[in-house]
């Protein structure tokens, strides 16, 4: 689960044509005065009539706890909750999308309720809290020719195969690793769980032997990339829009909607 203090949430309520704009402030209403979602720091909300629709979109940025607001916007739609039933119905034909990410605590989920349905499906997104060597595979890194590259470009995150060559009775890997705010080498092989770090360079890591020597020479050093302070933040980065996903609550759902969740616009 994340971590409540740090945890970030974003939804995005779509609801159908025929809802009228009274209906959707008394949901935003309700939304605003909640505090599963107030508690949490710069918390906003905004709603806007489009082509298809009336749609609110809302997020914390931090306080956010998914196991309490999840089930908070399931309970809009029971039978007990205090929206009209006007509002109760528009909620019920809506469709809403979310997700939840703590870098600290390598976490994210996507939350997804399709059109008629009264129940959110909560999936957790098992690939960032996996261990780097598995992250490389999952993102076919070790299949890269040299200078081929993974990246997120809207988040400036990459990795690029710098080198691979045989080194001690195994394949070994230089990636360069991109983040916004930082950078480095890494020296990995497939099959083996440690890693050698080195964070950002003057003069960059061309090859496997540079790097080799320059260790062996204590010209650098290196740490567990594990240790680096940025790392969370850019597993995130490269895997939260791959469908990496797992059922932590509710129902499966096809693979259609998970990948077209994946694509929703946290914007109005």
């Amino acid at each position: 689960m994340a971590n409540a203090d740090v945890g970030t949430g974003r939804v995005r309520i779509d609801f159908p044509s025929e809802t009228s704009e009274d209906t959707i402030g008394e949901i935003t209403e309700i939304l605003e005065s909640e505090p599963v979602f107030t508690d949490g720091v710069d918390f906003e909300i905004d709603s806007a009539e489009g082509e298809n629709g009336f749609s609110i979109v809302f997020s914390a940025e931090s306080g956010w706890d998914p196991e309490e607001c999840w089930p908070f916007i399931d309970s809009l739609m029971t039978s007990g909750s205090s929206l009209s039933n006007d509002a109760k119905t528009a909620l019920r034909h809506s469709r809403i999308t979310g997700c939840s990410y703590d870098w600290d605590s390598n976490y994210r989920s996507l939350i997804i309720k399709p059109k008629g349905s009264d129940v959110t499906s909560v999936f957790e997104h098992f690939g960032v809290s996996l261990p780097w060597n598995q992250i490389l595979e999952a993102l076919k890194c070790f299949d890269l020719e040299i200078g081929g590259k993974i990246s997120n470009d809207e988040m400036m995150a990459s990795i690029t195969l710098v080198d691979k060559a045989e080194a001690s009775g195994s394949t070994k890997y230089l990636f360069e690793i991109s983040a916004q705010a930082s950078s480095g080498s890494l020296l990995v092989s497939p099959n083996e769980e440690e890693n050698q770090f080195v964070e950002e360079m003057c003069d960059e890591l061309t090859s496997i032997e540079t790097m080799l020597t320059q260790l062996e020479d204590d010209e650098i050093s290196s740490e567990s990339i594990d240790d680096w302070s940025y790392t969370s933040e850019i597993k995130d980065d490269l895997l939260s829009n791959q469908n990496m996903y797992k059922l932590a609550k509710g129902k499966e759902l096809d693979d259609g909607l998970i990948l077209n969740a994946l694509s929703t616009e946290y914007r109005l």
